[in-house]
């Protein structure tokens, strides 16, 4: 399988699955009411969420930032530079930018755009990413068990979530198709890529077992740093951003008086989403709207279209949002489109010879 029948693939398969589960997601929507919701909606809170968002960004370029600091200055290029939190920032957002493009295709983007503004070896950039990814997963863990305690007396309704809807939704098996055809798109992608590294051997080592052993250097930068408490701190207060942005569009559409969701109901339906969006489609396109919708309808009783109404507005935002400060800094940064694309096609080169590929495994 070519390089490029295996992206094709991959693509395809990640759009359809995004197609399938937003279809889904947004069956039955009265759309005329969500129309009204948006009209009628207290646009003076837009402007305290993006003050919100972007500081949660920034919160997010500190972190990351901290741990790029961390990579050994021996061997570092002549012409290498410091990283900057706006740099670092700027970085981050061209990231999330290119996730709308092919699921996390973002993660090799900022590294990419590190490597080329500061000068940093890519590999030790991509572990630094790894590093991050490896910190958000345990924090989400930790919140999701936080969010079945706060659940505790009703963790029945999972089947009502993502069961019943399945069952009972006519056309659900449609969807149900196009979601499995993406899913065994990307799957068959990734069982061949799994199997070139595994066949590959250099100096008697597979790739993939090289692979595991730049993940567990990658994890150093960790150990090393002694700003440890900044990584806890840059986190919580990551986590506390996220859930007033959660909590802010109910207000903005009047559901905190007419459902009576409060800000920690906010906190669990944005951990919920944030496991959604973990499903590999384009920037949790699809996968994001179903679940959140789910929960709220299921959960908390919220009328279908009132829900719909959040997830789009919510998602939708940050992907106007994130686009125009990614392509912002994409000028700024002098990188441009075409020389995003150089960038991304040199990672994708080192991924096929087993650097970034390691670090990323």
């Amino acid at each position: 399988m070519t390089k490029k029948l295996r992206t094709v693939i991959t693509h395809v398969g990640s759009f359809v699955l995004a197609g399938g589960l937003l279809y889904l997601a947004l069956r039955g929507v009265d759309f005329a009411e969500m129309g009204e919701a948006l009209r009628t909606a207290a646009w003076i809170w837009i402007v305290p969420m993006l003050i919100i968002t972007i500081l949660s960004h920034v919160l997010r370029a500190w972190r990351w930032k901290i741990l790029l600091d961390e990579i050994p200055t021996d061997g570092l290029p002549a012409d290498a530079t410091p990283t900057t939190i706006p740099s670092v920032f700027g970085a981050l957002m061209i990231g999330y930018m290119s996730n709308y493009a092919a699921p996390r295709v973002g993660e090799v983007v900022r590294s990419a755009v590190i490597k080329r503004t500061h000068h940093l070896p890519l590999a030790s950039v991509i572990g630094t990413v790894v590093v991050e990814r490896v910190i958000d997963v345990v924090l989400l863990g930790v919140t999701v068990v936080t969010v079945l305690v706060i659940l505790a007396d009703r963790l029945n309704v999972i089947n009502e979530l993502f069961v019943e809807p399945w069952a009972n939704q006519e056309g659900a098996g449609i969807t149900g198709i196009l979601v499995l055809v993406g899913l065994i798109a990307i799957g068959l992608t990734t069982f061949v890529l799994v199997r070139r590294h595994r066949r590959a051997d250099v100096h008697g080592e597979s790739r993939l077992s090289r692979a595991l052993a730049s993940f567990s250097d990658g994890l150093k930068t960790l150990t090393r740093t002694r700003q440890r408490g900044a990584l806890i701190w840059s986190s919580v207060l990551m986590l506390v951003a996220y859930t007033i942005m959660a909590y802010l569009p109910f207000v903005m559409f009047g559901m905190t008086d007419a459902y009576g969701i409060s800000i920690i109901d906010a906190y669990v339906i944005m951990i919920v989403g944030a496991v959604g969006v973990a499903i590999p489609s384009p920037g949790g396109i699809g996968s994001y709207h179903y679940v959140t919708i789910q929960v709220m309808v299921h959960l908390y009783g919220i009328d279908a279209s009132h829900a719909a109404t959040y997830a789009v507005f919510s998602h939708g935002g940050q992907l106007v949002l994130y686009t125009f400060i990614g392509f912002v800094a994409l000028l700024k940064m002098g990188i441009g489109v075409r020389g995003l694309r150089t960038e991304k096609g040199e990672a994708d080169r080192a991924t096929q010879e087993g650097v970034a590929a390691k670090s990323l495994a």
